[in-house]
Formats: structure tokens, sequence, C-alpha cells
């Protein structure tokens, strides 16, 4: 998907392994064409189309081995998701008790043999490629196509790096292959987590490479982006202090207009001073349409995302400022407004401090269809617990912590850096030259020379 595109292509991993290899991608029909222009311009040497056919015991085992792992470390993120599909309290009770059952009865030997019986019963074959691979670096190890392509390589002897995309994918994604050399994790946390669901993959195989988009948070942007050549590209005015409003998608918060409507309102009648401008930036699964009501005034401005409305996200492909444009927004701002989103890490990253919005607008829903919800998710229930950022349960109470952010926003700040020390490590000479580096000890290790 486009994330994996932001995350590798434009980063520059893609160019800086094409110095020493032909690099060749694996890539879903959606996204062939844009990996063929990218073939064209001599960026990349060949293309395999991801065979979208899964065998039914594969899936089957698949799914399994998702829910075995889920039910064994008791997965919270599982656990709530089920019971909000719930009907009424009896159907309430029904989904708890099988959850239960299925905590009771998974154990984590039963993963490694399910992932054996998943290996026999998937057979495909990939289509046709010009040559063996020498590597095979695993953008999406979650994903039933890309971990098809693997375990056949795998059974050619290619060896395989496994890169994490996302700091939920452990716990929410199903799971990854334990036959990979590599394994790339975010953070001291990821890691400890993928030690805790996979004890046969050594713990000296899973490494600290941090998060490639977020080199460019640690560079100079002046020459793409200064701040006023940002606030010029979204009529912002020149001595703003920018209240940085990042949405979730549509179908995760479908009522999320509502509390940037109280946002806008207090900027307006000026509870943030008179500098104060907010600045909408549209989840790429969100619509820009929800929020042109707010910007009559001119103290609101939207990026809208850049998914077009014809567009679904299996085929979108982020432009190429994607990525700077993202984080000249986090450093132009003055505050970071989410909900229970990675922009919260993004934002840290960049030194700002975050409001995260749990309350559901102008609605009081149960918690199983809340927003509260989210803030128990497993990967996100660390962030809950850290002090790191302001967790806002009403309107009061976000506008509250939003004008103290402004006034204090070095508040919360040694609880800021703990949290990115454990979730967002940072290697010496950036996340990308350091997943350049595990590519070529791989291959170094697989007997293939590197010049």
């Amino acid at each position: 998907m486009g994330w994996g595109i932001r995350n590798f292509v434009h980063t520059g991993v893609f160019d800086e392994i094409s110095r020493f290899a032909d690099v060749a991608v694996a890539a879903s029909t959606d996204l062939v064409p844009y990996f063929e222009s990218l073939r064209e311009a001599g960026r990349i040497a060949w293309i395999v189309e991801l065979s979208s056919t899964e065998k039914r015991l594969s899936r089957l085992a698949r799914q399994a081995r998702k829910a075995v792992l889920q039910g064994a470390f008791g997965i919270s993120t599982a656990r709530i998701k089920w019971q909000e599909k719930a009907r009424g309290s009896l159907g309430l009770a029904w989904r708890s008790a099988k959850w239960k059952t299925l905590c009771a009865i998974s154990s984590p030997w039963q993963l490694n043999a399910l992932e054996r019986f998943e290996d026999r019963v998937d057979t495909s074959q990939q289509g046709p490629m010009p040559q063996r691979p020498s590597v095979l670096v695993n953008c999406s190890p979650f994903d039933p196509r890309d971990r098809q392509l693997q375990r056949w390589l795998q059974h050619d002897a290619v060896p395989s790096i496994a890169v994490i995309p996302s700091w939920d994918n452990p716990s929410t994604k199903g799971c990854i292959s334990t036959g990979v050399n590599r394994v790339l994790a975010w953070g001291s946390f990821q890691k400890r987590e993928l030690e805790r669901y996979y004890p046969t993959i050594d713990s000296d195989r899973i490494r600290l490479a941090g998060i490639p988009q977020f080199d460019l948070y640690n560079q100079d942007l002046s020459a793409a982006f200064d701040r006023q050549q940002f606030f010029d590209r979204y009529s912002i005015p020149a001595a703003s202090r920018v209240i940085l409003y990042a949405t979730c998608s549509e179908r995760l918060f479908p009522r999320e207009p509502e509390v940037v409507a109280h946002i806008a309102a207090a900027t307006e009648q000026g509870r943030f001073g008179e500098s104060a401008h907010v600045l909408i930036r549209c989840h790429p699964a969100d619509r820009a349409d929800r929020y042109r009501e707010f910007c009559g005034n001119g103290r609101v401005s939207i990026f809208p995302s850049s998914v077009k409305s014809s567009q679904s996200l299996q085929s979108w492909t982020p432009p190429n400022l994607e990525t700077t444009i993202l984080a000249a927004t986090l450093k132009h701002c003055d505050v970071c407004i989410n909900t229970a989103s990675t922009m919260t890490l993004d934002a840290l990253a960049c030194g700002k401090p975050v409001v995260n919005v749990a309350y559901d607008g102008d609605a009081s829903l149960r918690y199983l269809q809340s927003v509260r919800r989210y803030y128990d998710f497993c990967h996100y229930r660390p962030i809950t617990d850290s002090g790191a950022v302001s967790i806002a349960h009403s309107r009061q109470q976000l506008l509250d912590s939003i004008e103290e952010s402004m006034r204090h926003p070095e508040r919360f700040e040694r609880q800021r850096q703990a949290l990115l020390n454990s979730h967002c490590h940072r290697p010496p000479t950036g996340s990308v030259d350091f997943i350049v580096k595990e590519v070529k000890r791989v291959l170094a290790e697989s007997a293939v020379s590197v010049s």
C-alpha cells in the first residue's frame, strides 16, 4: 500500500540499496503501474506481481494462527474488536465467553504447529522471475501475499529480512514467518513484544532499526519548506501559532467533525490567543469535505488527503513530497491533536506536545462504540499510561489541554523522552542507513559479495 511507498521509496531506502544491488519489487496488481514508472526511470530492475490467490487451507491456518496468538497472549485489541461486534447484552456475554475460551485453550506451542502446517499446505508458486533474488526485504511481513512469497523463496534458500512497518502490527495484523533471518523493529518495546510472541526467533536476529520516515524529523527542511513557505502553502497568516489537528479515518471516527467544531469555535473566540490558527490534516482515509464549514473565518485551513475521491487505499501512491510536507507540518506546528494515532509518535519525535481526543463529539456513546476503547488497544496502552500526552475525555478537557500545551510546551518533556526511547529507536546514522547496512550484512552472511 501507499504507506510502504512512503516509508521505503520516498525515504531513499530503494535508492541506497540500488547503489550496490539491483532492486526488484514484488507488488500487488494495483501498484504495478507505479513501480513500472520507477523501472522505466532506471530506479528498479524488475517487477513481480504478487499472487492474489490464497488456498483455503492456507487461509484457515493463517487465521487460526492469528487467533491463537491473540488468545495465548490475551491481546486486548482483539478482545475489544471481538466484543464491539456484539448485539445486545446477551450477544456481549456470548462473545466474552468465547473470548475467554479462546484464551484458555490457546498456547504458544500451537503457533509453531500451525506455521508448520501452513508451510506444508501452501505450495503456491510465485510468478516467473528473471533471476533468483539474493535476499528478500519483506516490507509487509504480515500480508498473506508477501508471506506466501517469503515462504516460496525460503524453500529456495533465499534469506529474508522482515521490516515491521507500523507499531500496531505485531499485536493486530497476524503472524510473521519465524524462518526470517532478521526482524527490524521500531524500538525496544516492539522488540520485547516480538521476543514474547516468537521465542523461536533468536533475540539477536531482532534488531532496533527505528523508523525510516522519522529520519526527516532530524534534518533541516529550510531548503524545501521554511516556515513562511509552509504558511503560504496553506494560507496561514505569518505570525500564527498553529494547532495541528490530525484526523482519524472517517470509518473509525465518524463524529470527528464535531470535535473539530469545538476547537474551531474556541479558536474564533480567542481562547488560544489572537494568533492561533487551526490546520486540519486529513488522514488518507478521510474526506476534507467533512470540515469545509470551518474554513470561513480565516482561522482554519485544511490539508486534504492525497487519496483521490475515486481511489482506494490499495491503489494509493502518495506524492513524492508527502513525507517532507508531513515533517514540515510537525516542525511548524505548536501542538498536535489526534485520536490514538501514530501521529502521536511523529509529533513527539519532532518535540511537540500532544493532546489525544478520548470523547465522542456531541454524543455520549457506550464504551464499545466510543473512541475511548482505542486507548485500551494493546499497542496504545503504553502511551495511555506513559503520562507523555494529555488525554481529553471531554470538550472542556480538550480545550484546557490545548491551552496548557501552547502555554507550557515543555510540560511532560521527561515522559516524552522516555516514551520515544522505548518506542522510536534512533540509530546514530539514521534508520535508512541502518536498514541498508542490515541488507549488506545478510548478503554477506549468505556469501553474496557486495562492493
